[in-house]
């Protein structure tokens, strides 16, 4: 979802809407406000939250508020298990979700809402420009991809078929 670490480890199972494929975020940095969610997320976060009892998502029985404070063990666990780069951090999950999904072909206007963010600015500090090459390719698939005409004629309007009498 690239929400903050501190929202995701709030989330309550009241706050989870599996059929609208929101979470419903009342304390972030951006305010209160509905985070999307994938599909794919929301069958996963379904079948999970089934065997959890107590309202958290993440609960934790050492933790005074009752839900876990800090993931960063787990996830470290699960970055060295998948041999990737002790660099990732959850932050940089934020970084990568805006820059998949502006890859991927989300307006401008809707990053800001996915992310939290306040306004397109803050989005562009996130998101990361992506292959040149790849969006010359793009453009000359969009260019491609226009019906072509059998023969061009030449049209010239009124105003420049006067002059030319």
């Amino acid at each position: 979802t690239g929400m903050r670490l501190s929202a995701v480890l709030r989330i309550r199972l009241d706050e989870l809407d599996f059929d609208r494929r929101v979470i419903w975020v009342d304390r972030d940095k951006a305010g209160e406000r509905q985070q999307p969610m994938t599909g794919e997320l929301a069958t996963f976060l379904r079948q999970y939250a089934e065997k959890l009892d107590g309202p958290w998502l993440f609960p934790s029985k050492r933790s005074e508020s009752g839900h876990a404070t800090n993931m960063h063990i787990a996830f470290n666990r699960v970055v060295a298990a998948a041999k990737l780069s002790r660099v990732i951090t959850p932050h940089k999950l934020r970084h990568t979700m805006a820059t998949n999904a502006a890859h991927a072909g989300v307006d401008v206007a809707t990053l800001p809402a996915m992310g939290g963010w306040k306004g397109r600015q803050v989005v562009e500090r996130y998101t990361h420009a992506g292959s040149m090459r790849d969006a010359m390719d793009k453009l000359e698939t969009a260019y491609q991809a226009k019906p072509k005409t059998a023969k061009r004629r030449r049209t010239i309007t009124p105003k420049l078929q006067r002059r030319s009498e």
